[in-house]
Formats: C-alpha cells, sequence, structure tokens
C-alpha cells in the first residue's frame, strides 16, 4: 500500500512522456480553495488550500490527473470564562490520481466532468489552548478514495476557468479507532491545455 502512489506518479510520468506521437493533450491547473464561517470574532472557522494538478488526455474525452494540494484549516472557539479563544488548526496535504470524464469534447465552451480516483492524505493536529502554548495532537496518513465533479469554462483555445467540488473519506487507517469522515472543497481556478 505505501508504495502504490510512487507507482501511479511513475506509471503517469512514463504515460505523458512517452506517448506524445498520439496527440494527446495537456492540461495545467492552479486553484484554491477558502472558506469561513463566524459566528463572532472569537468563534469562527476558516480554511485556505491551494492545488495544483497535471492531466493528461489521452482519448478526447478521457484523462489522466495528477494533483497535489496543500492547506490549512483553523477552528477558533472561546468557553464561557475565558479570556482568550482556543484554536484547533489542520494543517494538510494531498497528493491525488484521478481518473477524468469529461462530457463534451476539448473544443467545446462548456465541459462538464466528473473524476474519481484516490489520493494519499497526511493531516497533522494541533491545539492552541487558551493561554497557553500550541502543541501536536496527533496526525493522520493513509490513502483515500476521492471523487469530483466540476465545469471546466472556455475562453480560448488553450485558457480555461476550472471550477467544481472534489470529496475524500478520511484517510483509511485499520488500526486506528478515529471515525471516518468525508471533506469536501469547493475549487475554483484556471487551466491551460498545450
Amino acid at each position: 500500500m505505501r508504495h502504490f502512489l510512487p507507482t501511479l506518479l511513475v506509471f503517469f510520468s512514463v504515460t505523458l512522456f512517452s506517448y506524445g506521437s498520439l496527440a494527446g493533450v495537456t492540461e495545467l491547473s492552479l486553484s484554491t480553495n477558502y472558506r469561513n464561517q463566524k459566528i463572532d470574532s472569537n468563534n469562527f472557522t476558516n480554511s485556505l488550500s491551494y492545488t495544483g494538478s497535471i492531466s493528461y488526455y489521452f482519448w478526447e474525452m478521457s484523462a489522466l490527473e495528477l494533483s497535489y494540494t496543500k492547506g490549512e484549516s483553523k477552528q477558533s472557539f472561546r468557553l464561557t470564562g475565558d479570556t482568550e479563544s482556543t484554536v484547533a488548526t489542520t494543517e494538510f496535504e494531498l497528493i491525488g490520481v484521478d481518473f477524468v470524464l469529461s462530457f463534451a469534447e476539448r473544443k467545446a465552451a462548456f465541459q462538464p466532468f466528473v473524476k474519481v480516483g484516490a489520493a494519499h492524505i497526511d493531516k497533522v493536529f494541533l491545539l492552541d489552548p487558551a493561554g497557553g502554548t500550541e502543541a501536536e495532537t496527533g496526525s493522520q496518513s493513509g490513502i483515500a478514495p476521492s471523487a469530483g465533479v466540476g465545469m471546466r469554462i472556455r475562453f480560448t483555445q488553450t485558457f480555461s476557468l476550472k471550477m467544481g467540488v472534489d470529496a475524500w473519506a478520511s484517510p483509511i487507517n485499520d488500526d486506528s479507532d478515529d471515525p471516518e469522515t468525508v471533506d469536501y472543497a469547493g475549487r475554483v481556478g484556471i487551466s491551460w491545455m498545450f
């Protein structure tokens, strides 16, 4: 299991660079996700992440996508009687491999798509108690299934706006008693095809 993603990365690299004569198309994408839920200045949740991906379209409407995401989520809360807020932070990194299926040709102005695959997820949990010092409280790492839906809006032959929603399960950890969760992220970004 530990060699799953490196093997897929090597396969993807060989596929990407050895089939140039098949006239496949490569897409580079950059996107971001920001979310803020605020009750007041002491009680809020916000998260920010960035994703970079490279996709190789080996058929007109099918691609293999390799992506990297790095981000952070903070939850601040102040208990009754406390003078300072407690802040719980989750830092996360994902490396994903997905099969992407478009429902329109690459020349279409609107290109809806779905994707399914797997991601290797690393999470680090930090806690900064009210009046205390921030400390790591745990971590989680593993491979999890992922899926997503989205839309690409083409402005030029090579430049597009790309938006979508991705979901992935919490890392599959057989030796952990942690409950399984599903994380969602809405993304907006740009992409170039060449």
